[in-house]
């Protein structure tokens, strides 16, 4: 039988590095980043641009600059809302499609890594949700570190991301990654072995 994860937690929550941890263990992963982006550039494209305007492509205006979309969404609820309506019915489908496929290769775990998991109604097709969770100070560390980015706009993405309890009363499973990377490890090698 194949089990499918839902993954998700805040930005900077260490929902990634929990993903990575759970590939290791043999998980297939169902990365909504990745897919987001592959749709940002095609399915999407056109839509994007008519609704944010020229400026968010890059100086040779040939591909969506992804980093000028976030600075325009993570600092205006409004227009975050816009995107997230172009994008989510596109993900969900794409993310479907894998789940199938995935099981027909023999899959038995099968991971789906979403920030936005349960309000994108992406836990539907997953038989568990698990919630990274995280220290404030730690995932404001965290993203200026991932993504080289100023204190200041860090802070906005935090700001800016759905503040819902929908996740949390989801949730069967939460991590709490306030503690080294071996513990992590040692918490997820447990709850995997009861997949294999």
């Amino acid at each position: 039988m194949t089990t499918i994860i839902g993954i998700t937690g805040k930005t900077g929550s260490g929902k990634t590095t929990v993903c990575t941890m759970l590939a290791e263990m043999g998980a297939y992963i169902i990365n909504a980043d990745k897919i987001t982006h592959k749709i940002i550039e095609n399915a999407a494209r056109a839509k994007i641009i008519s609704t944010f305007g020229e400026e968010i492509l890059d100086s040779k205006k040939i591909l969506i600059d992804r980093q000028k979309l976030a600075t325009i969404v993570f600092s205006n609820k409004d227009k975050l809302t816009q995107l997230e309506k172009i994008l989510h019915p596109l993900v969900e489908n794409e993310i479907v499609a894998e789940i199938k496929q995935s099981k027909q290769s023999g899959n038995y775990f099968i991971v789906v890594d979403a920030v936005l998991l349960v309000e994108a109604n992406l836990h539907r097709h997953c038989n568990e949700v698990w919630l990274v969770k995280s220290e404030r100070q730690k995932r404001l560390n965290r993203i200026i570190a991932r993504d080289q980015i100023t204190e200041a706009l860090a802070i906005a993405r935090m700001q800016n991301q759905r503040r819902t309890n929908l996740a949390e009363e989801t949730a069967t499973k939460i991590i709490l990654n306030n503690g080294s990377l071996d513990d992590l490890q040692n918490e997820l090698t447990e709850w995997a072995r009861s997949f294999r």
